[in-house]
């Protein structure tokens, strides 16, 4: 099954996506940001009262339509998965860190065996 892109996790993505409405220019027009209105079309943020009213009028649509209940949209999910992502990118640092500092010790170790083998 496809995975959905970050904008159809939210009915608002998905209709700015069916509708070709562009996230600066609707940014623009509502005096956002338009990093804070992605956070809002991908679910990261939930949207204010004021947002409520002010999306909705500007797309000519209800309230409803744009942030009803959308049972696919998942919150704990997409939290779950982006925890994922970050743990596993910590790992990967946390791995090349311990090959370097096991690198590191092991020249250490050869460079004493050497100095060793200098003083006998």
């Amino acid at each position: 099954m496809a995975q959905k892109s970050k904008m159809q996790r939210t009915k608002l993505g998905q209709y700015m996506q069916r509708q070709g409405i562009e996230l600066r220019t609707l940014a623009e027009q509502m005096g956002y940001n338009h990093t804070y209105l992605w956070r809002l079309c991908i679910g990261d943020r939930r949207p204010s009262k004021r947002e409520e009213v002010e999306i909705p009028k500007l797309l000519g649509l209800t309230a409803d339509e744009v942030f009803g209940n959308d049972p696919t949209f998942n919150p704990l999910a997409i939290m779950e998965e982006e925890s994922l992502r970050a743990a596993l990118r910590a790992v990967k640092e946390d791995a090349s860190a311990l090959w370097l500092l096991n690198q590191f010790v092991n020249r250490v170790g050869e460079l004493m065996a050497a100095r060793q083998e200098i003083t006998r």
